[in-house]
């Protein structure tokens, strides 16, 4: 079927063409403009929408060219097509839609990339509330579903319920945007900005989050069930009831061509992906953690220091994945981001942090009867305990992050060497207490070690003992039993020894039956 030129169309003609849709795709596709459905809108409409575009925008005074006006997709796809810039897939400008009424529109699958639909942030900081709800775009309901919304400026803009499945939004600026219950299965969010985006109860299964931040957003409700997370920033996020449900906040490399593509959206994107960035987030016990999965041994884990657990069940998280918190790989890495050296302040920081982060794990996997994963964690933080020691001693004392290290006195210096010994001495022998296998090795070790010293000083002294004398005094001294010696007896200061270092023994040997008798492993 043939399709009338729509400028010379009757009334009657425009009318039958409206209802013939396949008969317009075909049309418009033909011109090289596959995305348009629609109709082409009046001659007076074309007018009019010509003269809402010449109008000079103006923040101050909240002047844009269509605010408040009703925009039908019709009316968008002239538009797009009728850009100065010419073809939508360049680098040209975007449309420039802000304060417009896009209620329940059809925009699906349209190119609305760098599409202008509010304030940019830094504009949004000089001026009042007021300036910038009357910059923002209506969108609530609306259909956008596979839209190309690449570097769209969507900030605090109303996208309440609208439908964002498979919509390609990497790079776009959605801050303080409200995207309640909106759905966004499948979108891609790469690099987008949506720090405190209000997504309670949206869908985002299987959306692609990579290096997106969501700092202090609400997700509350929300269904992030086999969301890709690698590298997103959730800094302080509420995620109260949210459903988490296979999401993959572990870290990854990116292909050539993907990260070519991403990087005309967002140009400092990283070829590789750290694990997410959870610090401060809150769960509660409605929060659904099943099958998620929180890092890998090849590039690491989340970062969560001062996660808010709020007793969101950790039984069904797979642990054994998380080798080292990603606080404490970036604690132990000498250069910053940029390359430049961490200050002294700045490492004491990052490692008080990851011991924070450790301990605040440790103890929340323990209440809830995992054990052995809690002492893996609070082994962790001991040795990073350790490391401040041995700073200490290095370096002296380092207040903060931009201090200068200060000069320790020689009390204080032998106190952290002694105190750093000791960390030492209990990590070898006991791994803190945490590995039993080191102590009952260390207690064989002691006693063989001890039983070859007294017959080596026997020998010496013309005292000769049997391997089994020499084996049963050993046993005896190291607990304590033997006390009579002669004076100038060389074996008087063997016992001694062998008497002081069983008692350190018989102490951790305490502390950790102790310690597993109260499960505190």
């Amino acid at each position: 079927m043939s399709v009338t030129q729509p400028d010379a169309m009757t009334h009657h003609d425009r009318e039958a063409g409206a209802a013939d849709r396949v008969s317009w795709q075909t049309y418009w596709a033909a011109r090289g403009q596959p995305w348009r459905t629609q109709p082409e809108i009046t001659p007076a409409r074309r007018r009019f929408l010509a003269e809402r575009r010449a109008i000079a925008p103006n923040i101050i005074q909240s002047v844009y060219p269509f605010r408040d006006i009703a925009l039908t997709r019709a009316d968008v796809e002239w538009l797009i097509a009728a850009q100065p810039h010419g073809n939508p897939d360049d680098d040209s400008p975007g449309l420039d839609l802000r304060g417009a009424d896009l209620r329940r529109v059809d925009l699906s699958h349209l190119p609305l990339r760098r599409l202008r639909g509010s304030l940019t942030r830094e504009e949004g900081f000089s001026v009042t509330e007021e300036h910038r709800e009357a910059a923002a775009v209506h969108l609530e309901h609306a259909n956008l579903r596979n839209a190309q919304l690449e570097g769209a400026i969507l900030w605090g803009t109303a996208l309440a319920r609208a439908h964002l499945d498979g919509a390609h939004l990497e790079g776009a600026e959605l801050g303080a945007a409200h995207l309640e219950g909106a759905s966004l299965r499948q979108a891609s969010l790469h690099g987008a900005a949506l720090i405190r985006a209000h997504l309670d109860r949206a869908d985002l299964t299987d959306a692609r989050l990579e290096g997106a931040d969501l700092t202090d957003a609400t997700l509350e409700r929300a269904d992030l069930s086999g969301c890709v997370l690698a590298g997103a920033v959730l800094l302080g996020a509420r995620l109260d009831g949210a459903r988490l449900r296979f999401a993959r906040l572990q870290g990854r490399a990116l292909e050539t061509a993907e990260l070519e593509r991403l990087r005309r959206w967002v140009p400092a994107f990283p070829l590789a992906l750290p694990a997410a960035d959870i610090r401060g987030v809150s769960f509660n016990p409605a929060t659904d953690l099943y099958g998620i999965t929180l890092g890998d041994p090849t590039h690491g884990s989340v970062r969560a220091a001062d996660v808010r657990w709020g007793d969101a069940i950790l039984t069904v998280v797979a642990w054994s994945q998380v080798r080292m918190l990603g606080d404490e790989r970036e604690a132990r890495q000498p250069w910053a981001a940029d390359g430049t050296p961490k200050s002294r302040g700045r490492r004491v920081a990052e490692v008080e942090t990851a011991i924070r982060a450790n301990r605040q794990l440790a103890i929340v996997l323990q209440a809830q009867g995992l054990a052995e994963q809690a002492a893996r964690f609070n082994y962790r933080a001991q040795v990073l305990q350790r490391q401040l020691l041995a700073w200490q001693v290095r370096w002296g004392p380092v207040p903060s992050e931009n201090a200068e290290p200060q000069r320790a006195g020689p009390w204080q210096t032998l106190h952290s060497a002694g105190a750093y010994l000791f960390s030492l001495a209990l990590d070898v022998l006991s791994g803190y207490g945490a590995r039993p296998g080191r102590l009952i090795i260390t207690y064989f070790a002691t006693i063989l070690a001890f039983a070859v010293t007294h017959f080596l000083v026997g020998l010496h002294t013309g005292k000769p003992l049997t391997p089994f004398d020499a084996l049963a005094m050993s046993i005896q001294n190291l607990h304590g039993r033997v006390f009579a010696f002669q004076a100038g007896d060389p074996q008087r200061v063997v016992n001694t020894a062998e008497a002081m270092v069983g008692l350190f023994v018989e102490a951790l040997i305490v502390a950790v039956i102790t310690r597993r008798i109260l499960g505190l492993r």
